[in-house]
């Protein structure tokens, strides 16, 4: 990920933000916890449920968050999938328990529904459009080319997508046969090198395929500075 989010300093007024935004949320979050008496405008259920899911969010976050202890990674996926879990429950919540997306009964007073009918609008919304991001993004994983050409397109401050799409590259000029299509593929090589080696230039593989690729255009001259 680096340097797709820029690193900064606690400096920085959207870092300051943050982590008051954070302070604030865990304080809550105890001070609710330990609460026993609540006023009768309250409803604890709620207050309990929502310092419950503040707290697995931050729990759960806080093993990747590179404050407690260093994982050498700054941003991934899949650093959320556990934490996320307390945003469905807040979601999932909502939609029974929010006006016009409350539980309702059915037309014999026997069944009851799981949503009004704004809910289940919502719902369906949301099943659409993730079904089709889902559908979408299958075709970038045909293999590991197209799948980091992709993500130098959405991340392209990468030092990652941008050395490994280079990597691939390479493989790919090695394996083809037709000049031209050789030729564009390491001549990405290069160019995506280039761009990886300029946000950080500390491994050297890095720089002896940027090499291998020049030599592989014919640049003999650059491949050997």
């Amino acid at each position: 990920g680096y340097n797709q989010i820029p690193l900064v300093g606690l400096g920085n007024l959207m870092a300051i933000i943050a982590v008051l935004i954070y302070l604030a949320m865990g304080i809550y979050a105890v001070f609710v916890l330990f609460k026993r008496n609540f006023s009768q405008s309250a409803n604890p259920l709620i207050h309990k449920l929502f310092s419950f899911c503040i707290l697995f969010y931050l729990i759960g976050l806080s093993v990747s968050s590179n404050i407690f202890i260093l994982i050498g990674s700054t941003m991934a996926e899949r650093f959320l999938f556990t934490p996320s879990l307390a945003f469905c429950i807040v979601i999932a919540f909502a939609l029974t328990k929010a006006p016009l997306l409350s539980p309702r009964r059915g037309e014999d007073k026997n069944t009851l529904l799981p949503f009004g009918k704004v809910g289940m609008g919502f719902v369906f919304i949301i099943l659409v459009l993730y079904s089709y991001k889902t559908f979408s993004r299958n075709k970038d994983w045909e293999s590991n080319l197209t799948l980091f050409a992709r993500g130098v397109e959405d991340c392209p401050n990468s030092y990652r997508t941008n050395t490994t799409f280079a990597w691939e590259s390479v493989l790919a000029g090695e394996k083809e046969t037709d000049k031209e299509k050789k030729k564009i593929h390491l001549q990405n090589a290069v160019t995506y090198y280039q761009k990886g080696l300029a946000m950080y230039d500390k491994v050297e593989a890095d720089w002896y395929n940027y090499g291998v690729s020049n030599s592989n255009l014919g640049k003999v001259d650059e491949a050997v500075k």
